[in-house]
């Protein structure tokens, strides 16, 4: 077989496989010849390159992870961390103001102090004026005490005097008063008849003592009715020139006639009404008060104010 051109060659190789080793271990050198097994052992070595660049890169990835999740904490830190620096620099911010304030206050407590310091220099000034003062005073004082004692002595004296004055001036209106009440009713019993004369007749001025007689002759009296009869004023008997009738006239008699004055007067009245004696009440003075006025008129009560009759009883 003639072999003459390259595609000779191919074609030869194509119909005689065998060839081709022996052409080409006759064609290459011992190192092309060993490409194929350093071909094998790249091949293995690219594998396990792939194999650790799947490793390396799986590592990347957790490490890139990784590393982010740090960052995160870091910046999280890092923010928080700033906040805390925020609030220290707040707070400094606010103890800078404190300590101004307390600076302020300081400055004000000073002068303060320096006022107060003065006011008590003018204050000790004042005490020791006034001590000098409480001094002359207290001379003076002791001095006043003396004459007060004496005085008080004094006063004591014109007290005891005064006392037994003010005793001895009461004792003579007592009797002035007793006086005067005695010279009332003794008016009163000497001029009755001519007082009442112009509306009755026959009066004539009645002993207690013969009447509380003749009422025990009707029946004993008890100590209570025998005493309040004989407390009564007066004791007038006439006969009424209108109706005829025959009237015992029951008197109080007083300076001043008050209510106490009126209901005594009722009260005896009605006593004595018991034993049929037809009796008046009747109150006799120099004045009356506004409410014994208008009860004795409002009773029945024959009232005489010095020498004048008032109307207030049926009798007049």
């Amino acid at each position: 077989m003639a072999l003459e051109t390259v595609e000779d060659i191919i074609r030869a190789l194509q119909e005689h496989p065998e060839w081709r080793e022996r052409l080409l271990n006759a064609l290459l050198t011992d190192q092309y010849r060993q490409l194929p097994s350093r071909m094998e052992r790249v091949e293995e070595t690219l594998a396990r390159v792939v194999e650790q660049d799947e490793a390396m890169r799986e590592f990347l990835r957790r490490f890139a992870e990784e590393t982010e999740r740090r960052f995160q904490q870091i910046e999280e830190t890092q923010r928080a961390f700033e906040l805390r620096l925020q609030r220290i620099d707040e707070r400094l911010e606010r103890i800078a103001q404190q300590h101004e304030d307390l600076a302020r206050k300081h400055e004000q407590l000073a002068a303060s102090h320096e006022a107060l310091v003065r006011r008590v220099d003018e204050l000790t000034a004042r005490v020791d004026d006034l001590t000098v003062r409480l001094e002359q005073l207290t001379a003076r004082v002791d001095d006043l005490t003396v004459r007060l004692e004496q005085l008080t002595a004094r006063v004591d004296q014109l007290a005891a005097q005064m006392s037994a004055l003010v005793e001895r001036v009461g004792r003579i209106e007592q009797d002035l008063g007793d006086l005067k009440g005695l010279s009332l009713e003794q008016y009163y019993r000497n001029n009755a008849t001519a007082l009442l004369g112009l509306f009755f007749q026959k009066l004539r001025v009645v002993d207690k003592g013969r009447l509380i007689d003749s009422l025990y002759e009707q029946r004993a009296l008890t100590r209570e009715e025998w005493e309040q009869i004989s407390k009564i004023d007066l004791l007038v008997k006439g006969i009424h020139r209108a109706s005829g009738a025959e009237h015992l006239l029951v008197w109080e008699i007083s300076w001043t006639v008050d209510e106490q004055d009126v209901s005594r007067a009722i009260g005896r009245a009605q006593l004595l009404r018991q034993w049929g004696l037809n009796p008046v009440p009747v109150v006799a003075g120099k004045g009356i008060t506004g409410n014994a006025r208008t009860t004795a008129l409002s009773s029945g009560v024959l009232v005489i104010l010095d020498t004048a009759p008032l109307d207030g009883s049926s009798l007049i």
